[in-house]
């Protein structure tokens, strides 16, 4: 049977939709349906629902203070109110960008704001533990299998391997027929090795637990066994 954990986050430079209504709510602002994108493409579709003609432009720089009324970067044309434009902007860089409107005096009457462009996200860790049965037998070595990677590599990693009784009592497993305990232990994408169980675990449901830190991300999976004659 195999167990298998993986957390996964949306592609960076995937295309985000975004959309904008130009004076509302009130003349001079603009209403974004989103203020936070990922780093990737970004398509603003323009509305001016104003009375007056308003554009719509982000700017190119992050900022680091708050937003201007001028700045150079990429815009619509002049929308007459009714109209609609799209703007097509890509990012590759993480932080605050300014967008405002740079017909006269717009700007400066508050027709403008920050987008948050966010940076990717730390790659995933997935921790996968397969073992040969449910119910070992007693006194056979009882083989299981620890695999940890980053997308899709294998990843230089921290294991620790503890039996869990029905108290909720751990107890250390040792590697191989050795008395050093799997604690800690260093591996590098896949680690291999067995339990031979004792004849007084028979029947006793038991619980072996994986603890797997790498790449600054820690996972843990449970087996439940059920040593048998």
């Amino acid at each position: 049977m195999l167990l298998l954990l993986v957390a996964s986050a949306p592609a960076p430079g995937a295309t985000t939709h975004v959309s904008v209504v130009a004076g509302k709510p009130s003349e001079f602002r603009f209403t974004l349906s989103r203020t936070s994108v990922p780093i990737g493409t970004a398509i603003f579709s323009v509305a001016n629902h104003g009375t007056i003609p308003h554009d719509f432009k982000v700017c190119t720089r992050p900022l680091a203070g708050s937003a201007p009324n001028a700045c150079t970067g990429t815009g619509t044309t002049t929308i007459a109110p009714g109209g609609t434009a799209q703007l097509r902007v890509s990012f590759r860089r993480a932080g605050r960008y300014a967008y405002l409107c740079t017909l006269p005096g717009h700007a400066a009457a508050g027709m403008k704001g920050i987008l948050t462009v966010r940076g990717a996200p730390a790659p995933a860790l997935a921790v996968a533990l397969s073992a040969s049965g449910h119910r070992p037998k007693v006194g056979s070595r009882w083989r299981y299998t620890v695999r940890a990677s980053v997308s899709g590599r294998a990843v230089a990693a921290r294991l620790t391997v503890v039996i869990v009784d029905p108290t909720g009592a751990t107890h250390p497993v040792q590697r191989g027929t050795s008395k050093r305990n799997v604690t800690n232990w260093p591996f590098h994408g896949t680690f291999s090795d067995f339990v031979v169980w004792p004849a007084s675990a028979r029947g006793v449901p038991l619980e072996l637990r994986v603890v797997v830190k790498a790449a600054g991300k820690t996972k843990t999976i449970s087996y439940r066994v059920t040593p048998r004659s």
